[in-house]
């Protein structure tokens, strides 16, 4: 006698704010990729959302399951129906408990000219020994911010990284000049470099991205290059999961940790107190952090240009940490 699969009872602890319209009652839709710490759904209206392990960081796509995540199979369809979502009728995932998750606020953020050598000291007293992918570009952002002279990396094994370094640096460039059409240029041939999930390129662009929403959020007479006229034209150079990420730091939505981090270097905190969120930003993915982190010095460099500011990045070295 064949018998029937008894439903696997799981809990989605959290969920933030977009996930949560995406579970409620009549909502359906299929499994678009499965991976070790990640299920990632789309609805029938092609929007976007996971469910994760607990131990992956917040976003306002995200709903953390407690204890262990299922792992169906890509393509099955699944359904929310009284405060539960079942995966083909297989795994079902309890929704009764579910609180909420939103974005950190955004504190008072200091004067312009204040910014701009605590980036310098913030970048400055970061742990480059474990930098990953284009977070291995930092150190010479640092010097292009600092008016220094930028030699060329020694050739990197790995070839995207080799690729990527002269377009990192010409768009890190166009955004210290704020050169308009040039940060265009430069952005859509890194859209899709790399490999994984989200490619470096992307995340990098991400992290400029988000910077620059930031900067625009805090001193909103910066004239700023706006990336979201253009994101929409990216689509089709990379993945769908990237580019709803990508979609989502242009408008400024990002990870808890990289809110966290832009949120308290904008406001004026010490390294020190940033450290737990710094580390928690460079563990996701496999360089995934790192690159968000390069992406956000580049955007921050776009300040350097504006009225509010002394001509150029000189580091405070006297300044305590």
């Amino acid at each position: 006698m064949k018998l029937e699969s008894v439903p696997t009872p799981y809990s989605i602890s959290q969920a933030g704010s977009f996930a949560r319209s995406c579970l409620t009652s009549g909502q359906h839709g299929q499994v678009l990729a499965v991976f070790s710490k990640a299920i990632f759904l789309q609805t029938k209206t092609g929007e976007l959302f996971w469910v994760s392990a607990q131990d992956t960081p917040m976003h306002r796509r995200c709903a953390r399951v407690s204890g262990v995540l299922p792992h169906p199979s890509a393509g099955s369809r699944y359904h929310v129906h009284n405060y539960e979502l079942m995966i083909e009728k297989v795994d079902t995932l309890d929704l009764k408990r579910t609180t909420g998750w939103d974005e950190p606020g955004r504190d008072p953020a200091m004067a312009v000219s204040l910014l701009i050598p605590h980036v310098q000291v913030f970048f400055s007293s970061l742990d480059y020994s474990l930098a990953m992918g284009f977070g291995t570009f930092i150190p010479q952002l640092l010097l292009l911010s600092n008016g220094e002279p930028v030699d060329r990396l020694p050739d990197p094994t790995d070839p995207v990284l080799a690729h990527a370094y002269t377009l990192v640096m010409d768009l890190a460039r166009a955004c210290l000049e704020n050169r308009h059409s040039d940060i265009s240029y430069c952005s859509k041939k890194l859209v899709g470099l790399g490999s994984g999930l989200t490619p470096s390129g992307d995340d990098f662009l991400g992290g400029m991205a988000f910077a620059i929403h930031m900067l625009q959020f805090n001193y909103p007479d910066l004239d700023l290059f706006d990336l979201s006229q253009e994101v929409d034209h990216y689509q089709s150079r990379t993945h769908p999961i990237s580019f709803a990420l990508l979609s989502d730091l242009v408008q400024g939505h990002a990870i808890a940790p990289l809110h966290q981090v832009t949120n308290g270097l904008m406001c004026g905190k010490p390294f020190i107190d940033l450290q737990t969120c710094v580390s928690q930003l460079t563990s996701v993915g496999h360089s995934t952090g790192w690159d968000l982190l390069a992406g956000l010095l580049a955007g921050l460099l776009a300040i350097s240009h504006s009225h509010y500011c002394i001509p150029s990045f000189k580091i405070i070295r006297n300044i305590e940490i």
